[in-house]
């Protein structure tokens, strides 16, 4: 279904439909009242069942769920998410520095396995004949 906007006067309801088929294209309608009325009167009838008529809790229920934002504040929003995964990235990057840190640390507290001691010892021989 593609999104849609409606404006209510007292005389016209202007429906604004933002994506017709696969297409971009902006659309408007203007319906008059006695539009609204053969439409409503042929919906309550079972004769139309291209329009459906809802109660005022459920439009005002509808308008409630509506989230409208301009451009700016949705790039500010954007801006916003951006910043905080910037410094949850740079709070796990800190962590992780530190323990690589603790790593070459606790390496340099323990004692030389016997591998390392042989490896350490033939290249210093190695060193020694150069």
């Amino acid at each position: 279904m593609s999104p849609s906007s409606v404006s209510i006067s007292r005389s016209n309801l202007n429906i604004t439909n933002c994506h017709v088929g696969n297409t971009k294209k902006k659309e408007t309608n203007t319906l008059t009242k006695e539009q609204l009325r053969d439409i409503r009167e042929k919906t309550e009838k079972g004769l139309k069942s291209e329009a459906i008529v809802i109660k005022q809790d459920e439009l005002e229920r509808m308008k409630g769920a509506t989230k409208i934002q301009t451009k700016e504040a949705e790039a500010q929003q954007r801006k916003l998410l951006e910043e905080q995964k910037e410094s949850a990235m740079a709070a796990a990057k800190a962590r992780k520095q530190r323990m690589l840190d603790l790593d070459k640390e606790r390496a340099q507290k323990m004692p030389p396995t016997e591998q390392q001691t042989l490896d350490k010892e033939k290249a210093e021989g190695l060193l020694t004949k150069a």
